[in-house]
């Protein structure tokens, strides 16, 4: 267990050090509070199964939970919100979303970095006008849209999209 905590604290470095407080300072503190997110995550999972590894993206974790809040809306939303420190439709926190992706994903550091998130909603669900056109231009993926009642075909949908998507 002691040996997990620097790994989780080494990721949320990683996501730290592309965050330079002077040329994007919003973007820094979305960087700041999604690594601690990601350590509280950490804390909880780790403290749930103390004899197991754990091993997971701070920033992987903070960008689901960020797309779940800018889908969600009242009690929901403010839960999200309150457990991640910031709204996702707070004023520059879209653009610092995306500012944050393109520098973890940039060509230029000396790591790869790959993201692969989804948000995956039921097909008919009325999505709140000018939702899809935000999310894909904060994200840079597409919400998409399955049948969760005909489960089959929606597991093999998702698990398609998984193995289309990550190594």
């Amino acid at each position: 267990s002691r040996m997990q905590l620097p790994l989780v604290v080494l990721a949320g470095m990683a996501l730290l050090c592309v965050a330079d407080p002077l040329r994007h300072p919003i973007g820094s503190r979305v960087a700041q509070l999604s690594a601690d997110f990601g350590v509280k995550v950490f804390r909880e999972v780790a403290t749930a199964a103390p004899d197991r590894n754990v091993a997971f993206s701070p920033f992987g974790v903070a960008s689901v939970l960020a797309m779940l809040q800018m889908a969600a809306a009242g009690e929901s939303q403010r839960q999200l919100k309150a457990a991640m420190e910031y709204g996702v439709n707070e004023r520059g926190i879209p653009q610092a979303l995306r500012w944050l992706l393109k520098e973890l994903t940039a060509p230029k550091n000396q790591d790869k970095v790959d993201v692969a998130d989804a948000l995956f909603v039921q097909r008919d669900l009325a999505l709140a006008p000018g939702f899809m056109k935000t999310f894909a231009r904060v994200f840079r993926q597409t919400v998409k849209q399955v049948n969760f009642t005909e489960g089959e075909r929606a597991r093999s949908i998702i698990n398609a999209w998984v193995q289309d998507s990550t190594h």
